[in-house]
């Protein structure tokens, strides 16, 4: 739950094998990779910036918790010269 909510895969494992011990690392490191790919890019800290791709082999640049900040996101498929008019 730790690694999903901070986006932080090894410090997770490093704090499950410190608390647990070291006879459930192959399992702590598959939990963690689960939970880490189901949180999205969601996060515990709103100034965290994921750089890579979770899910496919390109970079990114996305902010955690943009989308609920109001902060506006990357631009979309539209031109850029093209506006919208909102309601």
């Amino acid at each position: 739950m730790f690694c999903g909510a901070t986006n932080c895969p090894l410090a997770s494992i490093f704090l499950s094998v410190e608390l647990f011990g070291d006879g459930g690392l192959l399992y702590f490191a598959l939990i963690c990779g689960i939970g880490y790919m189901l949180s999205g890019y969601n996060g515990l800290y709103a100034s965290q910036t994921i750089v890579y791709s979770k899910l496919k082999a390109q970079y990114i640049n996305v902010r955690t918790n943009a989308y609920h900040a109001g902060e506006p996101g990357p631009p979309s498929s539209r031109e850029a010269g093209e506006e919208t008019e909102r309601d």
